[in-house]
């Protein structure tokens, strides 16, 4: 069974919604602040897993790290 990180980060967002840098970064901002807006503290440069999943409706995408194998 692989265990999930808790937070995605930026190559994570690059590579789930197939976007350049800067606007894996703005997205992430733009996560962080509704956190913070609601009172959540926030980590710069990483959003919770969950969170960042429902926000997009991906909560049925999985992430192909190449940590294991076929």
């Amino acid at each position: 069974m692989t265990v999930k990180p808790l937070f995605v980060t930026s190559d994570d967002v690059m590579e789930m919604m197939q976007v350049k840098r800067n606007k894996a970064y703005e997205i992430i901002r733009e996560i962080n602040k509704e956190l913070k807006e609601k009172g959540h503290r926030t980590v710069q440069g990483r959003r919770p897993r969950n969170y960042f999943m429902k926000a997009y409706g991906l909560d049925e995408v999985e992430i192909d790290d190449g940590s294991h194998k076929p």
